[in-house]
């Protein structure tokens, strides 16, 4: 046999597993793959300032930023002419996939718009103040705001004449003897209360009404979607305070109070009332008008802790032909429930609807204190448990009869100036508030 060489061998050697290694080299060589990420685009439409549209921008841009497969367009406007523009949308079938409404406008969307109940986590929200958002117990918008009536205080004029503010939780029956005690210590220089008789109560008969009457709570009232739900012993118990404490003294004098509708001109704020009832997220108003120290309570409420509610708004909507779905599902669920998307949507919607944005919300060192008051007055409702009763949202009259003409105040005023005697002033609230419905019929 020949002999091969040192050299041939070595050759033979590292030729070999040179063949090895180049063949498995091409058999695990990475193939080509296409790497780039499916985009999901999703329309939003919102109305609202400046402010608030470049806080909606960055809070959607923190959400692409956490999930790279989405791109949302903000489609934002004025309010004039923008519930038209969705009408037109809704009807051509080009609407946006995610929709900041209105209550009142839901039910006549009802055909486009998806059923959150199940898909939103509504956990966070105060239950007995979504039933008022229900259309046959379902919901179809998750709201961005909540508001709240709140009991301004001027703790500087209760120091002066040696008068504790009162402490949560109180009753009306506390709060009526309060205010006596102060026009009685200060010897007639502070009224109680300014006289929500005449004016305001609009929103004050509901939690009134609910603390003497517990079985209200959860219930439509004063008004269902189709007829007033009050009746006429409410309206008598309601204007019967007003008119006890009116005779005593305590209460700002009616064209006093009626002329201090504005913030400028609140009797809380100019010194000459303790306390008044307001909307709890107008207290900032106030506190810019004076250099007197105020405090924010929630309204009065019963043993059993039932009063008043807060009331959600700005419900935001999802198209029911959106081909993204649960991506806008969970959008929306980022936009309600995360604390940092509330870091960036700060109070451009009004108060954030959620306990734990709230709470997010005030960590920032750029919330003023009348921020603070504001959420912490709301937050209570949530902490002690408050339950009430919600008004209807289909009740066609409501408008006429609540706001428009407020009828409230108009009766409340004929009392006050001796027009209408206390006895009378239910049945004739009644008979003038059924005509009025009867028109929508």
């Amino acid at each position: 046999m020949k002999n091969l060489s040192i050299t041939v061998i070595m050759r033979k050697a590292f030729v070999f597993p040179l063949i090895l290694m180049l063949a498995f080299a091409t058999c695990t060589k990475k193939q080509p793959t296409n790497t780039a990420l499916e985009i999901k685009e999703l329309r939003f439409m919102w109305w609202g300032s400046e402010e608030r549209n470049n806080a909606t921008l960055q809070t959607i841009a923190l959400f692409e930023e956490r999930n790279p497969e989405v791109k949302i367009y903000g489609e934002y406007s004025a309010y004039d002419g923008y519930f038209d523009k969705l009408a037109a949308q809704l009807a051509g079938g080009t609407a946006p996939d995610i929709i900041q409404n209105e209550p009142n406008r839901l039910a006549s969307q009802l055909t486009h718009l998806t059923d959150l109940t199940s898909k939103i986590d509504f956990s966070g929200y105060t239950q007995d103040s979504l039933k008022q958002m229900e259309i046959n117990g379902r919901l179809y918008g998750a709201p961005l705001q909540v508001a709240g009536g709140g009991l301004a205080y001027n703790k500087t004029q209760l120091d002066r004449y040696g008068i504790e503010p009162l402490a949560f939780p109180f009753s009306w029956e506390d709060l009526g003897a309060t205010v006596k005690e102060i026009y009685t210590k200060s010897g007639g220089k502070l009224y109680g209360i300014a006289d929500q008789g005449v004016w305001g109560p609009n929103a004050q008969i509901a939690p009134f009404i609910a603390a003497k009457k517990p079985d209200l709570v959860g219930q439509f009232y004063p008004y269902d979607n189709d007829k007033l739900t009050l009746v006429e012993e409410d309206l008598e118990f309601w204007y019967q305070y007003w008119a006890e404490l009116r005779d005593f003294g305590a209460l700002v004098p009616p064209e006093v109070t009626i002329a201090g509708e504005s913030a400028a001109n609140n009797v809380v704020a100019k010194g000459i009332s303790a306390y008044i009832i307001i909307p709890a997220t107008i207290f900032g108003q106030l506190v810019g008008q004076t250099t007197d120290e105020l405090g924010l309570l929630p309204l009065p409420v019963s043993s059993q802790m039932t009063g008043s509610t807060m009331t959600y708004g700005q419900p935001t909507s999802i198209y029911n032909k959106s081909k993204h779905l649960e991506t806008a599902v969970s959008f929306l669920n980022f936009l309600v429930n995360d604390p940092d998307a509330a870091k960036l949507l700060r109070a451009t919607r009004g108060v954030l609807p959620t306990k734990v944005q709230r709470d997010a919300f005030a960590t920032l060192s750029s919330v003023s204190n009348a921020d603070r008051a504001i959420i912490d007055c709301l937050n209570k409702y949530s902490e002690y448990d408050i339950r009430g009763p919600v008004a209807g949202l289909g009740f066609k009259a409501a408008g006429q009869i609540f706001n428009t003409l407020q009828l409230f105040d108009q009766v409340g005023q004929e009392i006050a100036f001796k027009k209408l005697a206390v006895d009378k002033a239910p049945a004739e609230f009644l008979t003038r508030a059924n005509k009025m419905a009867d028109t929508f019929k």
